[in-house]
């Protein structure tokens, strides 16, 4: 299918560059986009833990139990941005399951079907 149904004065024209011929998704991209939503949920996460922790040291009135446990409750947000950013440059730059699919190495062809 290198030719649109489309024919301007008898000349057929070609079809736009990157549309697909077959319409299928790779494993790559399912997989690619499945872990993006994944880590857009888990950061999310971390923002609210991260917010809740806030509200929970300004709602504390100065007692120790509870500015303890604010206090923990932003580290470990802030630790679960961290790792949410990290595991999403890990799986861009050397898995390379991106979605626009820039980088393609060993991993990420192992991954095509064939």
């Amino acid at each position: 299918m290198n030719q649109l149904a489309l024919t301007i004065n008898g000349t057929p024209m070609d079809k736009p560059s990157g549309i697909p011929d077959s319409g299928g998704t790779s494993l790559q991209t399912i997989v690619g986009n499945g872990l993006t939503i994944i880590m857009v949920f888990a950061a999310a996460f971390a923002l609210f833990i991260l917010i809740r922790g806030g509200i929970q040291w300004t709602m504390s009135g100065g007692e120790k139990g509870k500015i303890e446990q604010a206090r923990m409750r932003i580290i470990y947000g802030i630790l679960g941005l961290l790792l949410v950013f990290f595991s999403f440059f890990i799986m861009n730059f050397v898995l390379g399951l991106s979605i626009s699919h820039k980088c393609k190495p060993l991993v990420s062809s192992l991954l095509t079907p064939k």
